[in-house]
């Protein structure tokens, strides 16, 4: 037993840093606000336990049965039980302003429709894209924000269903989600940044598969809508349209200018309408946040890195979808785990405000999905 622990640590030695850096330390927020932090030594302890008995979890005879539908269908309950209680705590000064970004900007199609001409409050500028704010309206408009985030967390489980995983690949997938607690805080505060993140995985895994298949024209015309409109959910996404093309053109050169073209087109032209229309445009002030958080010469040297990672891993042929969505998310990582990381020792380790912790959201899935692949199944 001594042996294999050692041995152990040594081959998974990156994945053990990932696991404990995008899943268990950041869920010390969650201890820290509502529980203690002698409660997260607890769940740290039994957190890695699973990690590294994974296998052997995945292969007890209980996980033949479909529990992720379980997951789906508990996620969902909870929420719908929970938001509400969430949301009610900001009459009285508490809660998070996390869903209110979407649900103030979308009110205003019912009036002026400018989007940003609200404000949450004064320090507290709309984040969400134009795009990103206008395709999910109806989950405001219709009264169903409650199921904002469970209806992308559904999508996503069909889509590895229907290409990647087997049901006991996807028990673990929702195993590990499930052990991730910014994940079921983001879910029970409403939070965009949820929905918008699963969203990354979903668009990510279709587009590689319909690059291989014989798949018209027209599809990758829609592909390239849809990657515009979620490029635009926060400004600083508008280099996801070249990851994604340039990824896609050394599979499919077509398909990839295609999908560059359409989705860079969908994304200059909602940003630029609503910036002319709009006396303030609101999500701009992410870069102002993003230099406040790194200083103007860490931010300018992660800029530089990252577009180095960016040309160096887009040209690499990726024929696999293991190998296309670690390229995704190594060049995603380049911005979002320095920029969270950065922001803890910004705050001085004050775990319950540590906002930071957010952003390493979007490269959960990815790295929940190498996690798996990485155990010996049998990918589809």
């Amino acid at each position: 037993m001594r042996a294999k622990f050692p041995k152990f640590f040594r081959e998974n030695c990156l994945d053990f840093f990932l696991f404990n850096f995008l899943i268990v330390l950041p869920s010390i927020r969650f201890f820290d606000k509502i529980l203690s932090i002698p409660i997260f030594v607890i769940y740290f302890i039994v957190a890695n336990i699973i990690y590294i008995f994974r296998t052997k979890i995945s292969n007890l005879k209980i996980f033949r049965y479909k529990w992720w539908i379980l997951f789906i269908v508990v996620s969902t309950v909870l929420n719908c039980i929970i938001y509400p209680k969430v949301d009610d705590r900001k009459n009285s000064g508490k809660g998070s302003t996390g869903d209110d970004a979407i649900i103030l900007a979308a009110q205003t199609l019912k009036t002026t429709g400018k989007l940003y001409d609200v404000y949450i409050d004064e320090n507290t500028p709309i984040s969400p894209g134009p795009g990103w704010v206008l395709i999910n309206s109806g989950f405001v408009l219709l009264d169903l924000y409650v199921f904002f985030s469970p209806f992308y967390l559904l999508i996503l489980f069909l889509v590895l269903r229907k290409y990647v995983f087997n049901d006991k690949e996807l028990n673990m997938f929702a195993l590990f989600t499930g052990i991730t607690l910014v994940f079921w805080e983001l879910l029970f505060n409403g939070h965009d940044i949820l929905p918008f993140s699963l969203s990354f995985l979903i668009i990510s895994i279709v587009i590689f598969y319909k690059s291989h298949d014989k798949s018209s024209l027209w599809q990758f015309i829609v592909l390239g809508f849809l990657l515009g409109i979620l490029s635009t959910s926060r400004i600083v996404f508008i280099f996801l349209p070249f990851l994604f093309s340039f990824l896609v053109m050394n599979l499919n050169r077509k398909k990839g200018v295609i999908l560059l073209i359409v989705s860079l087109s969908v994304n200059l032209f909602f940003n630029i309408y609503f910036y002319s229309i709009n006396t303030r445009f609101q999500p701009l002030h992410l870069f102002n946040k993003g230099l406040g958080i790194l200083g103007k010469e860490v931010f300018i040297f992660l800029l530089l890195l990252g577009c180095l990672g960016f040309f160096f891993f887009t040209r690499l042929k990726s024929y696999q979808l293991i190998l296309f969505e670690k390229r995704v998310f190594i060049i995603l990582g380049m911005f979002f785990f320095p920029i969270a990381y950065i922001d803890l020792i910004r705050i001085d380790f004050q775990f319950s405000v540590w906002e930071g912790a957010n952003y390493l959201m979007p490269l959960l899935g990815f790295y929940i999905l190498q996690t798996i692949s990485n155990m010996n199944f049998e990918i589809k």
